[in-house]
């Protein structure tokens, strides 16, 4: 939250840490120098107010006298021209004081939601300008825990329809234990970062006790159900050139090489796409 005017803090209604409602009052800057403007707006605003019904009572008149043909026409629309500047200053006079109003309320900083405060920089008394930073506040209802997934990743959910679709996304906080609200995936950037070849995501968790903070770190597991899925060790693999082999034992006892297709890539697992099938 930044100052929308520059002055000094003339009170601070919260402290750091505390939880606010939106519109509770956070912050007053001094607007002791915006009242004697306002006062002098209200003057000008009432001095055009005058003009105006002067210059109405004035063409009224003219408008009489130049119906009995007293007066000529040139005359009479210079009346018409004196209302017309009149009313322009009015409306001058109106949109200044509008203006004072507006700087007036900026003094006032309330919160625009609920949310924690965060660090206040400043204190009483201190002298800040347009665009200071006052504090953070934080809407911790609803956090989104931020991640990347590499480029090739990316195109081979997509590929495959499953971005989106994955059934059960959990947090894990920095003492280990798991949070205990599941997550839901949401987009977060709609383009891949050129430096690190990958895209950024975010998952949203319900925070009703407001147990994460703003920059709380964790780990996220992001898992869907494979049914007849087949897991192998990745120690149980290995490579020759761009193509990975498991060997295996047939019905005669026999080992043989095969070429399998890893699917998804485990902790330590491999989740074979084809290449062995299930004995029954």
């Amino acid at each position: 939250m930044r100052s929308r005017i520059g002055g000094i803090i003339q009170h601070i209604y919260v402290n750091e840490g505390q939880f606010v409602h939106q519109g509770q009052p956070l912050f007053k800057i001094n607007d002791a120098e915006l009242q004697m403007e306002l006062l002098k707006a209200n003057a000008a605003l009432k001095q055009t107010e005058a003009d105006v019904r002067i210059a109405e009572v004035e063409l009224k008149q003219i408008q009489s006298l130049h119906a009995k043909k007293f007066v000529a026409n040139n005359e009479l629309e210079m009346v018409k021209a004196k209302l017309t500047s009149a009313q322009a200053k009015h409306a001058f006079a109106d949109a200044e004081k509008r203006a004072v109003l507006q700087k007036i309320s900026f003094t006032k900083i309330t919160a625009p939601f609920d949310g924690v405060i965060d660090v206040i920089p400043h204190k009483d008394g201190s002298l800040v300008e347009n665009g200071t930073l006052l504090t953070t506040l934080s809407q911790l209802n609803e956090v989104y825990a931020y991640f990347s997934i590499p480029e090739n990743l990316y195109f081979e959910l997509l590929a495959n329809d499953k971005i989106g679709n994955h059934q059960k996304i959990e947090l894990t906080l920095p003492n280990g234990v798991n949070y205990q609200f599941n997550g839901a995936l949401k987009t977060a950037e709609g383009e891949i970062d050129r430096t690190t070849g990958s895209i950024r995501y975010k998952a949203l968790f319900p925070n009703p006790d407001r147990l994460i903070k703003h920059g709380t770190s964790g780990k996220l597991i992001i898992s869907e159900q494979q049914d007849n899925a087949i897991l192998i060790p990745q120690k149980s693999t290995f490579s020759i050139q761009d193509k990975t082999y498991v060997f295996v034992v047939d019905k005669q006892n026999k080992v043989k090489m095969t070429n399998i297709k890893i699917g998804t890539t485990l902790r330590d697992s491999y989740m074979v796409e084809s290449g062995l099938k299930k004995e029954i």
